[in-house]
């Protein structure tokens, strides 16, 4: 993925009744539960997602969001309970009373260019049951994600940092399996004649791409495709294939960005700025 960055968060251990706030965030937040049952809500929401063991969550909207193992206690401030209660091996142990929970999480952050039409495609919140049949690469994940939070290995920061990445890329693979087709990049990747253009396209970006030369290896009206929509909803990805040479294409824009990855684009073949 292009100008992502990823962190992985502390380990939380937590006992008995308790409920934590954290602050608004950029771009996406995840969360997987290894022991126990908690909840999650975004701050506004009516209605809180009970989560299990095996289950991952993704946040996607930025906005403050909660998580407790009671719905009735008062969150407090999260970030300050983490810092309080760190422990010396790096994991997060708060005892008060019966029914242990365990959970750790990470967030990814990108380049601007390349969030937002990812973040306009997504639900404010992901669930991934961890018993559902897409889930596998998930659960997994989440055996080497308990592995590496239970204490301070050497090469955690590497090894975490690559986990992140697995972690989102199934959840996105998982989310399109289990959903009905979403509208932007995803709905795209989703569909089996747009994948397969884009992955054409991407697989030779030096090549000047005409629909006549998708079409040879796509099958049916593949600028059609791109530039129309698809039963209830819209794919509406032209301007990530901007540069194939559709009739319909938008004139070509003079910008004057010195971004180098701009500058990389057009000599390989993108039109248009958001293509690249």
């Amino acid at each position: 993925m292009l100008g992502v960055q990823c962190f992985l968060s502390r380990r939380l251990e937590a006992q008995g009744s308790w409920a934590l706030r954290f602050p608004a965030y950029r771009h996406l937040k995840f969360g997987g539960i290894i022991e126990g049952t908690r909840w999650v809500w975004r701050e506004g929401s009516s209605s809180a997602l009970e989560l299990h063991a095996g289950d991952f969550y993704l946040l996607t909207d930025g906005a403050p969001y909660c998580f407790a193992s009671d719905l009735q206690a008062t969150p407090v401030d999260g970030l300050a309970f983490m810092e309080e209660h760190l422990q010396s091996d790096g994991v997060v142990r708060f005892n008060a009373g019966e029914g242990p929970t365990v959970g750790t999480g990470g967030r990814f952050t990108f380049d601007d260019d390349v969030s937002n039409p990812l973040l306009r495609s997504l639900p404010p919140l992901i669930h991934i049951r961890g018993d559902a049949p897409a889930a596998r690469p998930l659960r997994a994940t989440l055996d080497l994600l308990t592995f590496e939070t239970e204490a301070a290995h050497l090469g955690r920061a590497a090894i975490s940092s690559s986990l992140c990445r697995i972690v989102l890329v199934n959840i996105l693979r998982t989310h399109l399996a289990s959903s009905t087709p979403e509208a932007g990049w995803l709905g795209a990747l989703a569909d089996p004649q747009i994948r397969t253009a884009l992955m054409l396209m991407h697989g030779y970006v030096g090549r000047p791409w005409k629909v006549a030369d998708l079409a040879r290896d796509v099958p049916h009206d593949v600028c059609r495709a791109v530039q129309k929509p698809r039963g209830s909803g819209a794919t509406g990805i032209s301007h990530l294939l901007a540069y194939v040479d559709c009739p319909q294409r938008a004139p070509e824009r003079q910008d004057q960005s010195r971004d180098p990855r701009r500058a990389s684009g057009l000599r390989v073949g993108h039109r248009l700025q958001p293509g690249i």
